[in-house]
């Protein structure tokens, strides 16, 4: 989509790159974020890719593998499950529990909570458009269960 409108993708790569780089955020806890989004909307190729850098950043693949089944994983740290049932609640229920906002508040800080949720809102912008775009993995490459597109 942001070929057809190079103004758009220019803008949205520099709020990505924001969110990929410039938060406060462990990478194993920014993929596991952004892996609960793309499943959440069966987003095939952006599952696909954050899958791959998940377990490069050192997340479980069984941690991984549950998420794409809908189970509840067993993470590694509490940053880890925080981020993921934040992402979780969110777009499952389009707000958050004061529970869990307070759980996310004293695991993550106001600063890096912000950065959390834009991460999430973020993914879920990418995934939209790869959806109504039709975007996939390249054939052969294993796509995600129950995806939206493909």
């Amino acid at each position: 989509g942001w070929l057809r409108n190079p103004t758009i993708g220019h803008v949205a790569q520099q709020l990505g790159a924001l969110c990929r780089f410039g938060t406060g955020l462990s990478n194993d806890v920014l993929e596991i974020a952004i892996c609960t989004t793309a499943r959440f909307w069966g987003q095939p190729y952006e599952w696909w890719a954050h899958k791959r850098n998940g377990l490069k950043a050192g997340v479980d693949a069984a941690i991984i593998d549950a998420i794409e089944d809908g189970r509840p994983p067993k993470f590694a740290s509490e940053q880890q499950a925080c981020a993921h049932d934040l992402a979780k609640e969110l777009l499952e229920t389009k707000k958050v529990s004061q529970a869990t906002y307070e759980r996310a508040l004293k695991s993550f800080g106001e600063k890096t909570l912000v950065e959390l949720t834009q991460v999430i809102g973020y993914y879920s912008c990418i995934a939209l458009q790869m959806n109504c775009f039709e975007v996939t993995p390249d054939a052969g490459e294993q796509m995600l269960k129950n995806a939206a597109v493909g």
